[in-house]
């Protein structure tokens, strides 16, 4: 079998899907699928037109910079324009990327698409690979009774369904994807630690020192706060750290026998405690107004807001 396919194939071999239903490290090869059937060519553009479409689930986090394609195309003026969509259960219509190449031989070669806006993607991201054109191309994919790429699927748009309408198409299409490893600061408030560190990973950052504090408006094991900015790119498997609550501050009992009862409250509040009863009772020993006894004992710990009693000097009896 030759390994160069001519448009002039077109009458005889090509099959339309609408048949089948710091410093930064270099761009590396993420995904791709290599296996293919050059007897069988898909549709890009044409009378319909066709656009057909690749899912992809990427494994590395980082800058989607390259993408590239084994078609072939009527002329080498004829424009490919390959769009980069988010994904779901199949192609979305988020636009992440795109980038129109002319020059595409008319025999079948691999293509290799820059693209100029480079998406960010986190690992195992799912997004599609979308190829329309206002002439005529082909790109070729693995068999047709073969899952070469089972980490994705092959999709189309065009007749007979409505303009717009993503099928199943039931062909992986060829395609190799580069990425630029790069870390992107995730938000991670309000998150549990376990859900901040899958998060910050998944991210292409690394999970960095975690400090723990206490916080009355946040609940225990949720991230209060985050040192590096939602958003900023850093250099890959950059540390993010975060800080988790510990809930609202146990009461520490405070020592406030012989204090003043307005010294006593203030140390009391600021221990995270609250005064509970405060009884008056006549003393020769202590001064009037001052705290005679405390109850629980100084040291003992409360849950916050715990309650400490207290008896205060009346003074000496008259």
């Amino acid at each position: 079998m030759r390994n160069k396919k001519s448009v002039a194939l077109l009458a005889l071999g090509v099959v339309s899907l609408l048949l089948a239903g710091g410093a930064l490290a270099a761009p590396e090869l993420d995904q791709q699928q290599t296996t293919l059937d050059e007897t069988v060519g898909v549709v890009v553009g044409g009378s319909g037109p066709q656009i057909p479409a690749q899912r992809v689930r990427g494994g590395i986090a980082g800058l989607l910079t390259q993408v590239d394609l084994p078609v072939l195309c009527e002329t080498s003026s004829t424009p490919l324009v390959v769009r980069i969509l988010d994904s779901g259960a199949g192609p979305g219509t988020n636009v992440l990327a795109t980038q129109t190449v002319t020059g595409v031989s008319d025999e079948l070669e691999w293509k290799s698409v820059a693209l100029p806006v480079q998406p960010f993607l986190p690992a195992e991201t799912q997004f599609a690979i979308a190829l329309s054109s206002p002439g005529l191309c082909l790109v070729f994919g693995g068999p047709f009774d073969a899952n070469p790429y089972p980490r994705g699927d092959g999709w189309y748009q065009g007749p007979p369904n409505p303009p717009g309408v993503w099928a199943p198409g039931g062909l992986d299409l060829g395609f190799k994807t580069y990425v630029e490893r790069m870390c992107k600061v995730p938000s991670i408030l309000g998150l549990s630690q376990e859900e901040a560190q899958g998060l910050i990973e998944a991210q292409g950052c690394a999970a960095g020192t975690v400090r723990r504090m206490y916080s009355s408006t946040v609940a225990q094991g949720q991230v209060i706060s985050q040192e590096q900015a939602e958003g900023t790119m850093l250099a890959p498997r950059s540390a993010v750290n975060f800080a988790v609550s510990l809930g609202l501050r146990p009461c520490s009992v405070p020592s406030v026998r012989g204090k003043k009862l307005s010294a006593a409250r203030s140390a009391i509040t600021k221990a995270a405690c609250r005064v509970g009863k405060v009884k008056r009772v006549r003393s020769r020993k202590v001064k009037r107004g001052r705290v005679i006894s405390q109850s629980p004992k100084a040291g003992k710990s409360l849950p916050n807001l715990g309650k400490v009693n207290l008896v205060v000097s009346r003074g000496s009896a008259r």
